[in-house]
C-alpha cells in the first residue's frame, strides 16, 4: 500500500527524460551515470563514473540527505561498473569512506555505506566497513578551499582491521583531500590501495 501511495504522488518515471517505468531508464543511465573518467591521486588510479552537476548532483543529494533510497540501486550499479572496469583481483576488499557520527545522526542512516556495500555485492567482491574508521572530528567540507580541505582531513583516519588489498569507494569526490588522507593511512598500515572509485566528481577534480 505504501509503495502504491508513493507512486501515486511521485510516479515512477525516468527523472531525466520523463518516460518509462524506472526512476532512471537504461538510456539515461548510460548517458549520465556511465561516463568513466580516470585521474590519479598520489599515483593511485581514481575512477569517477559521472560528473557531480545538474540532475546527477540532485539525485545524489536526495539519496544521501533526503532518504530517496529508491535511486540507490542505480548509483550502486554505476559504482559497481567502475569496479568491474578495473578487473580487480578476487581477494580485494571494497571499503568506504566512513561517515561521521554527526552526519549519521543528522541523516538517521548511513546511506553511503549501504551504497558501497550494494556496489561491492554487484561486483562480486567482499565489503568491509570496519577497515577504515574516523579517529577525529571532521568539519563539513562544504565551502572550504583546497588547502582548508587538506588540513580538515589530515590524520583523521585510523585502521581498525588490516587486510591486504583494498579499493576505496565513495559517492562524490570534490578536491580529493579525503581520499588522499584515507589512502595515506591505509598505505602506512601496509595495505595496498588498488584504486579509488566514486559515482561522481566535480569537474575541477578531474581537471587537476
Amino acid at each position: 500500500m505504501l509503495i502504491g501511495f508513493r507512486n501515486l504522488i511521485s510516479p515512477r518515471i525516468c527523472l531525466f527524460c520523463g518516460s518509462g517505468d524506472e526512476y532512471i531508464c537504461s538510456e539515461c543511465f548510460a548517458l549520465n551515470l556511465l561516463s568513466p573518467e580516470l585521474t590519479y591521486l598520489h599515483n593511485i588510479p581514481t575512477i569517477s563514473m559521472s560528473r557531480y552537476k545538474d540532475l546527477v548532483r540532485e539525485i545524489i543529494i536526495r539519496h544521501k540527505d533526503h532518504h530517496f533510497v529508491a535511486v540507490r540501486k542505480y548509483l550502486a550499479k554505476s559504482l559497481s561498473l567502475g569496479i568491474k572496469i578495473l578487473n580487480l583481483p578476487r581477494d580485494c576488499t571494497v571499503i568506504s569512506i566512513p561517515t561521521s557520527i554527526s552526519q549519521i545522526t543528522k541523516r538517521l542512516d548511513d546511506p553511503v555505506r549501504y551504497l558501497v556495500s550494494d556496489a561491492a555485492a554487484l561486483g562480486n567482491l567482499r565489503y568491509d566497513h570496519r577497515v577504515l574508521t574516523l579517529k577525529a572530528f571532521k568539519k563539513d567540507q562544504v565551502g572550504l578551499n583546497f588547502w582548508q580541505r587538506e588540513r580538515n582531513v589530515s590524520e583523521i583516519f585510523s585502521i581498525a582491521r588490516v587486510t591486504n588489498k583494498v579499493v576505496v569507494c565513495d559517492d562524490v569526490i570534490t578536491s580529493g583531500a579525503t581520499l588522499r588522507a584515507a589512502n595515506l593511512e591505509l598505505t602506512k598500515a601496509g595495505i595496498q590501495v588498488l584504486a579509488n572509485i566514486c559515482v561522481a566528481n566535480t569537474p575541477k577534480t578531474m581537471r587537476d
